[in-house]
């Protein structure tokens, strides 16, 4: 049975905001004996792999940005994530730079099968075109909708928003306004949470669940089972043990100079499971000075996420 998507179960596709969160639950799908999670892809970030690997730009940032793609290609080709597999890598990909991303994704479907793809890129729902182009391109793919409370998901969004532009201006974090930082991350939260909620609320049930990444965090023997069900993945209590231990998975470690990244690199410099505090109040901290219609509208959301 292909694992493409285009005739069969199709891959899995985790939707989130939440990077630091989501990395953990990918790394913790890759450890499942019938299943390889792909570190971040940027799939739907362009029409060519050329435009979604930019792998000639000067800029080192963009570099670090867009490491999952050569390092899933060193791995599944070159057997490591050396710096020279890396490069190997680097060459494969311009090879097929005027491909169009689901054609590479599908030699790599390809190449991992009979096991299900597991890919999360949070850029992915940036839009609705990109789920749209998502759903077209792999057509039985399924859904998952990594949740997070959304005070600690905008806290931990503005901390990584305010270190990009820092470091993409060449400036010190310092010299940002944190309060303008949260209150983009709060609309950043309410458009993506939004997008995925949109997208998931038309799709069959068998193709879109929804997950609280605290609750699979803190209780993976209880949270698991519900997606591997779901996924019509082996769900015995030996592959749960197993999938609790996401410092196994392959892409649970700083990848070679030009090619760290690929998920949340806290995770990838301390991949262990690491429980997270219990969420608090919907209602942000009056510190954070957000307008009244963003805090109703994160409240209204939260709640209808759950929370």
């Amino acid at each position: 049975m292909s694992s493409t998507g285009r005739d069969g179960p199709g891959p899995i596709f985790v939707l989130c905001v939440a990077r630091s969160c989501s990395t953990v639950a990918v790394a913790m799908l890759g450890c499942h004996p019938d299943a390889y999670a792909f570190p971040e892809l940027l799939l739907f970030n362009g029409a060519t792999v050329r435009e979604i690997a930019s792998l000639d730009s000067p800029s080192l940032i963009e570099q670090y940005w867009k490491s999952g793609l050569p390092r899933a290609v060193a791995e599944l080709w070159f057997g490591s994530q050396s710096e020279q597999a890396v490069e190997d890598a680097r060459d494969w990909i311009r090879q097929r730079s005027d491909l169009a991303p689901d054609q590479i994704f599908g030699e790599m479907l390809e190449k991992i099968a009979p096991r299900v793809g597991v890919e999360k890129s949070p850029d992915t729902a940036f839009s609705d075109r990109r789920l749209a182009s998502c759903l077209a391109s792999f057509p039985n793919a399924r859904f998952l909708h990594l949740v997070r409370h959304p005070v600690a998901n905008i806290e931990s969004l503005a901390r990584h928003l305010r270190a990009m532009r820092a470091a993409r201006a060449g400036i010190e974090e310092s010299a940002l306004d944190f309060g303008e930082v949260l209150l983009d991350s709060a609309k950043v939260w309410l458009e993506i949470n939004g997008n995925i909620q949109r997208f998931t609320s038309r799709l069959p049930v068998h193709q879109a669940l929804r997950v609280n990444a605290e609750q699979l965090v803190a209780s993976p023997a209880d949270a698991l089972p519900r997606i591997l069900g779901w996924a019509g993945l082996d769900a015995s209590a030996a592959v749960v043990e197993r999938m609790r231990h996401p410092e196994q998975w392959p892409y649970a470690h700083v990848g070679p100079p030009g090619a760290e990244a690929g998920g949340d690199l806290g995770f990838l410099e301390h991949p262990t499971l690491r429980p997270r505090p219990a969420p608090g109040a919907l209602q942000p901290p009056e510190a954070w000075v957000l307008p009244r219609p963003v805090v109703r509208e994160l409240v209204e959301l939260g709640r209808e996420l759950g929370y």
